[in-house]
């Protein structure tokens, strides 16, 4: 019997997506780790353009940093100003 190769922390990332993508029948799903307070996007289900890939969110900056910070569900409603940051 063959040793199973063991799934890297980006494997299980990825996994994670699209099972949130499966799960919640949402078009597109992302994710990534944090790392020094950002998270840098990092894998991607459903997009139609690479230019998810490697985008920043910065925990201090617009919805996805509301989201990041998981102090509540991030959503247009709760946040009466919304920054966009994109490089």
């Amino acid at each position: 019997m063959a040793t199973p190769i063991p799934l890297t922390d980006s494997d299980l990332l990825a996994h994670a997506v699209e099972d949130l993508a499966t799960r919640t029948g949402l078009p597109v799903a992302f994710g990534g780790f944090e790392r020094a307070n950002a998270v840098e996007v990092t894998s991607v289900v459903g997009n139609r353009t690479p230019h998810l890939s490697g985008l920043v969110v910065h925990a201090s900056r617009g919805l996805g940093g509301a989201g990041a910070r998981g102090a509540a569900p991030a959503t247009r409603a709760r946040l009466p100003v919304l920054a966009q940051h994109h490089p």
